[in-house]
């Protein structure tokens, strides 16, 4: 990426995180929950993920500023590509992909209010992989199900909180 975007985008990304830590604080009501840990607010997490975004998004302007722009990084990186994703064909392919990874991810969005976080999140993340190229279905599945498990515990039972059930299921 050239220096000039490099600067763009972390900007963006600054303004993001500024745009999130003050709606975390404005547009959501205080809304207090006891749980084993204490009170808290439901404006927590959204401010604690825009602070986080704010130090990400500094630090990678502080690095785009400071960096002189620089192609042999570029020719690096496409050297180390397999030849088959060097050509245009293959750039093809990639750029479908990513745009099929974008529809995945709009669907799953639309999909977790029907199926549930689960079933929604198990699909979404097993399509996930073997859009990446995961084809060994067993490892798959087990990653699928892992992460979703993990983060239905980490939201349900550590931070308290409700996900999606689904209407079908």
């Amino acid at each position: 990426m050239r220096k000039v975007e490099s600067v763009v985008v972390a900007a963006l990304l600054v303004a993001l995180a500024v745009f999130v830590i003050v709606e975390s604080r404005v547009s959501i009501a205080p809304k207090t929950a006891y749980t084993v840990y204490g009170e808290k607010d439901a404006s927590e997490f959204p401010l604690i993920l825009g602070i986080i975004l704010l130090i990400m998004a500094a630090l990678n302007l502080f690095h785009a500023l400071r960096s002189a722009p620089d192609t042999r990084e570029e020719d690096a990186i496409r050297a180390s590509l397999p030849e088959h994703e060097r050509s245009p064909s293959g750039i093809r392919a990639l750029v479908i992909r990513s745009w099929a990874f974008f529809a995945l991810a709009g669907l799953f969005a639309v999909s977790m209010e029907y199926l549930g976080f689960v079933i929604a999140t198990v699909l979404f993340l097993s399509a996930s992989f073997f859009l990446l190229g995961s084809r060994n279905w067993l490892m798959l599945t087990a990653g699928s199900l892992g992460i979703t498990l993990t983060v239905q515990f980490v939201f349900t039972d550590v931070l308290n909180l409700i996900l999606p059930r689904g209407v079908i299921i």
